[in-house]
């Protein structure tokens, strides 16, 4: 009865996010082929890393590379609450990164509530497998790796770090390393949830199904055993990646970032944050409406960031600051 019932709420969420245009996640940003449009990036479509359904991933590369260039790469998780969400709404975004010199794996992946938690994170898990082996004979530079995602999928990528860099909680999920602390160069977080416990507290649109269908638990802080094993919060390390964390100041999210920043400062984590006065407005998903000067800002701010923590300067052009003012 309860899988019936998350069904039936996921369908009509859908509805209104696509459809009435009422919730909160908005129209989903640049749905449009962008991305084949790009001459100057090529794609590689619907590569399958995985016998579990929904295992698919796009690879995105610049169209030229450099002769002798190893690119970091960039593994990409999309948002959707767990339920919903498609690697394809992020691509002309990520095409953008791309082509300054960056490889993108997208990753698609299975959605609650017929596959709940820990199954994006064995994906994720191998997916990073499969990316390494490099069947594709990519010009991957294995040691210049960056975990990234946006909303639920950036809960995921930040657990997925943290993963990598918190022996413990890699022991207490029994979950491999994909990646060493040397490996893993940067985390990129855009508008996520890091604190199960406080989550709720947010009042963010449909929170309650989403981690309803995720947990199987209506009551997750309480009921769910592996609760404390999704929430970012917990888990930072001396270890954990140097990070760029950025939310809408209209977003209910903005407590949850600014939470992960708290941490990070206590142990010393770098950070560099893309955070507004709470005067822009600038509601969940933002970052890919890129008519906004707000958006355009924070995307020359996460170049720098990737220019300063790998070894790639950016392809094509020099980068100039706007001013949002």
């Amino acid at each position: 009865m309860k899988n019936i019932v998350w069904i039936i709420g996921s369908v009509l969420w859908l509805y209104s996010v696509c459809y009435l245009g009422t919730a909160i996640l908005e129209k989903p940003a640049q749905v449009s082929d962008a991305a084949l449009q790009n001459e100057d990036v090529k794609v590689y479509y619907n590569q399958t890393y995985s016998d579990i359904p929904g295992s698919q991933l796009d690879i995105l590369m610049p169209e030229k590379i450099k002769k002798g260039d190893k690119l970091p790469l960039i593994i990409w998780t999309h948002g959707g609450g767990f339920i919903a969400g498609d690697k394809k709404h992020k691509n002309p975004y990520l095409a953008q990164l791309a082509e300054k010199g960056f490889i993108i794996a997208n990753m698609n992946y299975a959605l609650a509530p017929e596959y709940q938690y820990p199954t994006p994170i064995k994906q994720q898990a191998a997916a990073s497998q499969f990316l390494m082996e490099n069947s594709l004979e990519l010009p991957i530079d294995e040691n210049q790796i960056i975990i990234g995602g946006d909303s639920a999928g950036a809960q995921l990528a930040s657990q997925f770090a943290a993963i990598q860099t918190n022996d413990k909680l890699r022991k207490t999920m029994e979950i491999k390393q994909s990646f060493t602390k040397e490996q893993l160069k940067a985390v990129i977080l855009f508008g996520g949830f890091y604190d199960m416990k406080t989550v709720r507290a947010t009042k963010f649109p449909r929170i309650k199904l989403f981690m309803e269908s995720y947990t199987g638990e209506a009551e997750w802080e309480k009921n769910f055993v592996p609760i404390n094993q999704m929430s970012t919060t917990r888990h930072v390390t001396k270890d954990y990646p140097p990070t760029f964390l950025t939310v809408g100041d209209a977003d209910p999210f903005d407590s949850q970032a600014r939470e992960l920043v708290q941490v990070f400062k206590a142990k010393g984590v770098p950070f560099q944050t893309s955070f507004f006065d709470g005067t822009h407005d600038l509601r969940h998903q933002y970052q890919f409406h890129m008519e906004l000067k707000e958006s355009q800002l924070t995307y020359q701010k996460l170049l720098m960031f990737l220019g300063r923590y790998t070894k790639q300067a950016p392809y094509a052009q020099q980068i100039t600051m706007i001013d949002t003012n």
